[in-house]
């Protein structure tokens, strides 16, 4: 299981010796402090959420919600969030959170105090940098008695909710770069989530995405290799789904000048028929001297390679999603 860990470090949950007799009272001899920062929303990549990320938090002990939603924020030196909280000796705390804290004001987000999460009209139609890269986590079972003696922090392990879509262009023109623009699918963008349902997607609303438009074309210079930036879809199966893309190839000099334009159309099925979530799905297309040089040829195979979302010791937790279209 690879696992992606966001520290809530001692200033955010970390508490000190108990002052009190009463074992109900907090204990308050180290307060918690907090400063917010911007919010990133790209893709996750690493091993760690990148500084300034936000998130949301729900959590606390025997129904006593002491965290319903609260923003936090990860800083170079730990996590930050608004308020002062202490842990109530003796007692266990849960704790879930969900990735960003930032979503679009049509969706919506609640959690159960047993960590049933729902979100609500979520939309994957952004790519490339616009993209978000949804997350939930949930710490069950933190006993507050530990955490006051050891001085620790309470680590939160998010799991990608989406799967992970790139575009490969090999470009073996022994004499030309070319540009790639318009790479078009329609899927199921919109839907709703809950961790509890089987199954975890539904509802879903079909869309377009697109990558790379005609106005930020991905150049591909002669015998290179280059990758689209992502798109982060929701689970779903993906047989007859469909793909296509523009290759242009432009040549200017003194004494001519000539552009050919060729629109392809590839198939993004899987052998197992689905997307699934914290999986990352790299498709790629070889373009050829022969291939441009075909004037009826608009059908292109793509090869898949199917991998976690991140490199092989990254701290990403993977699993299977189904969906209903």
């Amino acid at each position: 299981m690879k696992k992606l860990y966001a520290l809530i470090v001692p200033l955010c949950f970390v508490l000190g010796a108990c002052s009190s007799s009463d074992e109900h009272l907090p204990d308050t001899s180290v307060p918690i402090g907090f400063k917010a920062q911007a919010d990133t929303r790209a893709a996750v990549t690493g091993t760690t959420l990148p500084d300034g990320s936000r998130f949301k938090v729900w959590g606390g002990y025997n129904g006593n919600n002491v965290f319903t939603g609260r923003e936090v924020t990860k800083t170079a030196s730990g996590c930050t969030y608004t308020g002062t909280e202490y842990w109530i000796p003796g007692q266990t705390y849960n704790f879930h959170a969900v990735y960003p804290a930032e979503l679009p004001t049509d969706v919506t987000v609640s959690v159960t105090d047993d960590g049933a999460v729902a979100i609500r009209n979520f939309d994957c139609s952004a790519t490339e940098d616009a993209a978000v890269d949804l997350m939930t986590a949930s710490t069950p079972g933190v006993k507050a008695d530990e955490i006051i003696d050891s001085q620790s922090s309470v680590g939160l392990n998010f799991s990608h909710l989406l799967s992970y879509i790139s575009f490969s262009f090999d470009n073996q023109l022994t004499g030309y770069a070319i540009e790639v623009t318009d790479i078009s699918f329609t899927i199921g963008v919109k839907g709703d989530y809950g961790s509890t349902s089987v199954p975890s997607w539904s509802n879903l609303t079909q869309g377009a995405i697109t990558l790379c438009p005609a106005g930020s074309p991905l150049a591909v210079e002669k015998q290179t290799v280059v990758t689209s930036g992502p798109s982060l879809v929701i689970p779903q199966r993906n047989t007859g789904v469909n793909v296509t893309f523009t290759v242009t190839i432009r040549e200017n000099d003194e004494a001519s000048s000539m552009t050919v334009v060729k629109r392809f159309t590839s198939q993004l099925a899987t052998t197992d028929g689905k997307w699934t979530k914290g999986q990352s799905y790299n498709y790629k297309a070889t373009i050829t001297d022969a291939l441009m040089e075909m004037e009826d040829l608009t059908q292109i195979t793509l090869v898949v390679t199917i991998k976690g979302w991140e490199k092989e010791d990254a701290s990403v937790s993977w699993g299977e999603e189904t969906v209903t279209p």
